[in-house]
């Protein structure tokens, strides 16, 4: 309902602005290089963050992971959950494979990823709450702002409700989850089986939920939000525009919050014209707005999305080739199995073979 409100109004406002926004293309090419280097290195740094999350997540489940690769883990986590229609639970199956791949339980990296999830929720509706005050000063609705933080609230506790509830449903998110990346066509490197749900809740339930590694991930969740109102400054500025850092900020954890309440992947169009309507109300031309919200997202959602996506093929090869290096041993005593079978076969069994069969004792 957010979501096609949003919509609404966003098309009620390109409607009346059409003309100006049609020199947006104008606006993009005559951008520095040094705003696109800026927003670069942001969006390197917004992947750190979620990485940082990620890794702070599976660290309170007992699973070990360096820095860079829980960076690519969340970045090729977040393209699964952007491209693949499942409630946010296409990643769990990638967390549970690589958590496998360290010699863990597969649940523990599932158990992780909804941990992952729940504290860059946390960390969001922190930012929100904090910028409360300052939304009217940006032309944002507060109501509107409330009301999806509401939802998204509730939606927060569904989320942790329906993993807890799965219990009695063993394989039920697995199975999910697995159907949800075969739509893809990728082999999923777990079975439902593999990876019971029952599990999953079992190292839920064991998170010391006031231990540092939960500070941790909230602090990573908080500079995330943080850069990304750098990333909406630098997108202002690359269009000869200006707002302030607070305003930056605002409106990054505005449009951020509303978006995701909207429930549309990505929150695309949601996300883009709460930013587009505040860069108007604090002072923007309709054309450079509508530029500043391009350069934005193609820093913060199309590139990563670029990188995720090659990410996930990368994963799958390494996943395929631990795979293929872990049965090498099986397959090697089983083809020697097999040619002494053959051997046995193919020579004649002689009163001397006989007797050392049976142990060397001669019973015919």
């Amino acid at each position: 309902m957010i979501g096609a409100g949003v919509l609404c109004l966003g098309a009620w406002f390109f409607a009346g602005h059409g003309d100006d926004i049609a020199s947006v293309d104008h606006g993009l090419l005559s951008t520095s290089p040094w705003s696109w280097l800026q927003a670069l290195a942001l969006s390197a740094a917004l992947a750190t963050s979620t990485g940082g999350v990620a890794r702070h997540s599976l660290r309170m489940t007992g699973v070990s992971m360096s820095f860079p690769a829980a960076t690519r883990l969340s970045s090729a986590s977040m393209f699964l959950c952007a491209v693949i229609p499942s409630c946010g639970m296409a990643g769990a199956p990638l967390f549970a494979s690589q958590a496998a791949r360290q010699m863990a339980p597969a649940s523990a990296g599932a158990a992780g990823y909804f941990i992952a999830g729940i504290t860059g929720r946390l960390g969001l509706e922190l930012a929100v709450v904090l910028s409360l005050p300052l939304l009217a000063s940006y032309g944002i609705p507060i109501p509107l702002v409330l009301a999806a933080l509401a939802v998204h609230a509730i939606s927060t506790i569904a989320k942790v409700a329906v993993v807890s509830a799965s219990r009695r449903h063993e394989t039920t998110l697995v199975r999910w989850a697995a159907a949800a990346r075969s739509r893809l066509r990728r082999a999923s490197e777990i079975t439902p089986g593999s990876c019971p749900a029952r599990q999953i809740v079992e190292h839920f339930a064991a998170v010391r939920w006031q231990n540092r590694d939960l500070r941790a991930g909230l602090a990573w969740s908080v500079v995330g939000k943080l850069v990304g109102g750098l990333m909406v400054i630098v997108a202002v500025r690359a269009v000869d525009g200006s707002i302030s850092w607070t305003a930056g900020f605002t409106i990054y954890v505005a449009a951020t919050i509303i978006g995701a309440a909207s429930f549309i992947p990505a929150g695309l169009g949601a996300t883009d014209l709460t930013i587009g309507h505040a860069l108007v109300e604090s002072g923007l031309a309709p054309a450079q707005a509508a530029a500043a919200v391009l350069f934005y997202r193609l820093f913060q959602l199309w590139l990563p999305l670029v990188a995720g996506g090659v990410l996930v093929t990368r994963l799958r090869s390494n996943a395929n080739e631990h795979q293929a290096t872990l049965s090498r041993p099986a397959d090697a005593v089983q083809r020697n199995e097999r040619a002494l079978h053959h051997e046995a076969v193919r020579r004649p069994r002689g009163r001397r073979q006989d007797r050392h069969l049976n142990g060397g004792l001669d019973l015919q």
